[in-house]
């Protein structure tokens, strides 16, 4: 799938895996995709590597750490959305 530039205003982590979730929906087109799904990671947007883990609230503690950091060096943080099985509709 390619890439999608948002913008979230998402003070807490299930406020943000919300936010995810609706855009993972309506880009797959799928209204009953699950959060067990896809996995989440997020990285610096130049970076090569493949990103950390992005499930559970102190992993966006990191992200809140790194995304500040990088702010402050005008560089770009990803989130990335994975999908793990896609559903057969019947």
């Amino acid at each position: 799938m390619p890439g999608k530039w948002l913008t979230f205003d998402a003070s807490t982590f299930e406020k943000f895996v919300t936010q995810i979730q609706k855009y993972v929906r309506s880009m797959m087109n799928i209204d009953d995709i699950d959060q067990t799904e896809y996995s989440l990671t997020f990285k610096s947007a130049k970076s090569n590597g493949e990103g950390l883990e992005l499930s559970e609230l102190k992993d966006f503690e990191k992200l809140l750490n790194e995304y500040e950091k990088l702010l402050k060096a005008k560089k770009e943080i990803v989130v990335i959305a994975k999908m793990k099985v896609m559903k057969q509709k019947n």
